[in-house]
């Protein structure tokens, strides 16, 4: 028929196969968020770049160790990376004290340096374009 009609879903299997399509992009989700939350981990533990945390340097991969540490606490509400970077690396959660990052003389915020290589990575060459919100991928 014609309008929302279509939208309508008549039998058991169309039914089952809706359910089935939701739970496949909903894993395909998890997935993508899991590949960037450890593509961030590899970035840190990675970087020549110093690491302030409440006044105190680090290398990379004392960072990583850090950060991965609070990741495995704040993980049941950490839905994408944007969250990764907002609950495990951007403050002390004891001072909440931005943490910074120093590359040479440049130093910053680490949530802003983090959502720079996120960005970068997402729109890398050759990466699958990630779906767009109506689930069609994006050009």
């Amino acid at each position: 028929g014609a309008g929302g009609e279509s939208l309508i879903l008549k039998t058991p299997v169309e039914r089952l196969a809706m359910i089935f399509g939701l739970i496949l992009m909903g894993a395909a989700a998890r997935a993508d968020t899991a590949g960037e939350i450890d593509h961030l981990l590899q970035f840190i533990g990675r970087s020549d770049c110093t690491f302030i945390r409440n006044d105190d340097e680090y290398d990379g991969p004392a960072a990583r160790a850090h950060i991965e540490k609070k990741y495995s606490y704040a993980r049941p509400w950490i839905d994408s990376a944007e969250k990764f970077i907002e609950y495990a690396a951007s403050q002390s959660s004891m001072t909440r004290r931005s943490y910074r990052v120093r590359c040479g003389a440049q130093e910053q915020a680490s949530s802003d340096w983090l959502h720079a290589e996120l960005e970068r990575f997402r729109t890398a060459p050759g990466r699958p374009a990630a779906p767009d919100s109506d689930g069609e991928a994006r050009d």
